[in-house]
C-alpha cells in the first residue's frame, strides 16, 4: 500500500505526505544518522511494548535539541508535519503538545504560533487560540492566515 501512496503525491493526504514512503514512517521519526534506531517517534506512532506518549517524546525531542548533532529530525517541519497530522486524526491533545514542541524549539517561528492556535481553536480554546494567532501576527505581519482568523472573530 505504501507504495501506491508514493506513487501519486498530488493526491496524497497529510497523513500519505508525512509518511516516509521508503520507511512507512513520518520523516520526523526517521533517524537522522544510519543504525540510530527510530526510537523518537516510532514509538509514539506504533503501539508496542516500547511506546511512548506524546508527553514523552516531548522530553525526548527537547533532550535531542540541546545536542550539537541531534540524532533524530526534530525540525519546524518535521514537528508541524506531525502535529497537523494528529489534528487531522482528532487527537487533538496529543496535536497541542507537538505544537507546543515546535514554540518551545523555534519561538521566533510565526508559523509555530499559527498551528498552535489553530489546535487550540478546535480544543474550543478560543481566547488561547486568538492569542496565539496574534502572536504569529506579531511575528509576521503578512501572514494573511493569522490575520483572516482573528478578522473572523472580530480581533487585530
Amino acid at each position: 500500500m505504501l507504495d501506491d501512496e508514493c506513487s501519486s503525491s498530488s493526491q496524497k493526504t497529510a497523513n500519505e505526505r508525512a509518511a516516509g514512503c521508503a520507511t512507512g514512517v513520518p520523516d520526523a521519526i526517521v533517524p537522522l544518522k544510519p543504525g540510530a534506531g527510530a526510537e523518537l517517534l516510532v514509538v509514539y506512532l506504533n503501539p508496542g511494548s516500547s511506546q511512548k506518549t506524546a508527553k514523552e517524546v516531548f522530553k525526548l525531542c527537547l533532550r535531542e535539541s540541546k545536542k550539537t548533532s541531534p540524532t533524530y529530525n526534530i525540525s519546524e517541519t518535521a514537528i508541524n508535519e506531525l502535529s497537523y497530522q494528529l489534528l487531522e486524526e482528532k487527537k487533538l491533545q496529543d496535536a497541542l503538545v507537538f505544537f507546543k514542541l515546535n514554540i518551545e524549539l523555534y519561538p521566533k517561528s510565526s508559523n509555530v504560533y499559527d498551528g498552535y492556535g489553530e489546535c487550540l481553536l478546535a480544543l474550543g480554546k478560543e481566547k488561547e487560540g486568538l492569542a496565539a494567532y496574534k502572536k504569529s501576527l506579531d511575528l509576521n505581519p503578512n501572514n494573511s492566515n493569522a490575520f483572516n482568523v482573528l478578522k473572523k472573530h472580530n480581533q487585530k
